[in-house]
C-alpha cells in the first residue's frame, strides 16, 4: 500500500490539545478533533477493518505525516525513554567494537523542536549530566545531507526513527512500542562517541611497514613482517601478504582499494577487542559520553 492510500491515524483533540487515535474519541464529528497539519475539522471513522480520521470537508496532503510526527513527539517528550540502536564501530566492512543496547535509555528531559545554532531537530534529549541526543522522526522525507553535516559539526549524537514501514493501521499503542521498545526503526545518523572511539583506536594502532619482496617467479609481493595474527610463516618469521591478507583483515584501518606504504594494524588488540565485543555493556557506555574505562 502506498503512502497516498493510507488513512489519517491520529487527530488533535481541541479540548486539551492532545494527539489521540480513534479509539479514544466519539464517532464522527463528535470526536472534537482537528487535523494537526491544516487545523481543519476531522471526523472519526470507526470502521470494521481500519479505524481512522478523515477531513470533514476539505483535504490536505500533509495530514498523515504531520499526525504521526506530532504523536511521536508527544509520546517521547512525555515518556522520556527511548530504545537506542546498537552501536557498531566499523573499519572496512567488519564491525568489531559492539555496544549492545538491551533496555530503553532514560532521559532527564526531552524538548520538542528546540533550536541549536541553525538547525532544529524534532527532539532534543538531555541526560541527567546534560549531554544531548538529537532525534529525527522520519515518515516520508529523510534527513538532508546539509542537516547531517551541521549535526556532525555540532558534535551531537543523533538517531533517526523511520516509521514509514509501520504506518498501516497504526495506533498510539503500537507507535509507543516502536519508539520506546523496538530497535528496528532506528538508525544512528551520527554518534559522537563512536567518532571518539575510532580516533582512540587509530592512536592505539601499530604501524607496520610494507616491504616489497621478489618471489621465486620474479613477482613483487608486498609483505608485512611481524603479523600479530600469524597469517603466514617463513622459518621463524611471521608475516602477512598486504594484498591478500591485510587488505581484507578486520583489524586493519587502511582503505581497501590500495596497498599503502604502512599498514595501520589493530591485530595486537585482538583478544581485548573480542572480549569488548562480547560484554553486555550498559547503554550509557559508548553512546552518550560515559567514561570508556572498559574499552582497552
Amino acid at each position: 500500500m502506498s503512502i497516498a492510500d493510507l488513512k489519517i491515524p491520529f487527530g488533535l483533540r481541541t479540548t486539551d490539545g492532545r494527539v489521540v487515535d480513534v479509539s479514544q474519541v466519539e464517532r464522527g464529528k463528535a470526536c472534537e478533533c482537528i487535523c494537526p497539519n491544516c487545523k481543519e475539522k476531522l471526523v472519526a471513522k470507526k470502521a470494521v477493518r481500519t479505524h481512522h480520521f478523515a477531513h470533514f470537508g476539505s483535504h490536505c496532503s500533509g495530514a498523515l505525516e504531520s499526525s504521526v510526527h506530532r504523536a511521536a513527539k508527544q509520546i517521547l517528550s512525555e515518556g522520556k525513554r527511548i530504545r537506542l540502536p546498537d552501536v557498531w564501530l566499523e573499519f572496512n566492512s567488519f564491525g568489531f567494537v559492539y555496544y549492545p543496547v538491551t533496555e530503553p535509555f532514560e532521559f532527564a528531559r526531552i524538548e520538542v523542536e528546540e533550536t541549536h545554532g541553525d538547525i532544529r531537530p524534532d527532539l532534543t534529549c538531555y541526560t541527567a549530566g546534560g549531554r544531548r541526543l538529537f532525534v529525527e522522526i522520519v515518515v516520508t522525507h529523510d534527513v538532508s545531507e546539509e542537516k547531517l553535516a551541521k549535526i556532525e559539526k555540532l558534535g551531537v549524537s543523533t538517531i533517526s526513527i523511520h516509521l514509514s514501514p509501520f504506518l498501516e493501521n497504526l495506533s498510539l499503542e503500537r507507535l509507543k512500542e516502536l519508539l520506546i521498545i523496538d530497535e528496528k526503526p532506528k538508525l544512528w545518523l551520527y554518534n559522537d562517541r563512536e567518532k571518539q572511539l575510532a580516533e582512540r583506536l587509530r592512536k592505539t594502532a601499530q604501524f607496520r611497514a610494507v616491504i616489497w619482496r621478489v618471489s621465486r617467479l620474479g613477482h613483487k609481493i608486498p609483505h608485512v613482517d611481524g603479523c600479530p595474527l600469524r597469517k603466514r610463516q617463513f622459518k621463524s618469521t611471521f608475516f602477512a601478504n598486504a594484498s591478500l591478507d591485510c587488505r581484507y583483515c578486520k583489524y586493519q584501518v587502511n582503505p581497501k582499494n590500495r596497498v599503502p606504504r604502512k599498514i595501520t594494524c589493530l591485530g595486537h588488540l585482538e583478544d581485548e577487542l573480542k572480549k569488548q565485543r562480547n560484554q553486555d555493556l550498559v547503554p550509557e557506555i559508548g553512546l552518550l559520553g560515559a567514561d570508556q574505562q572498559t574499552l582497552l
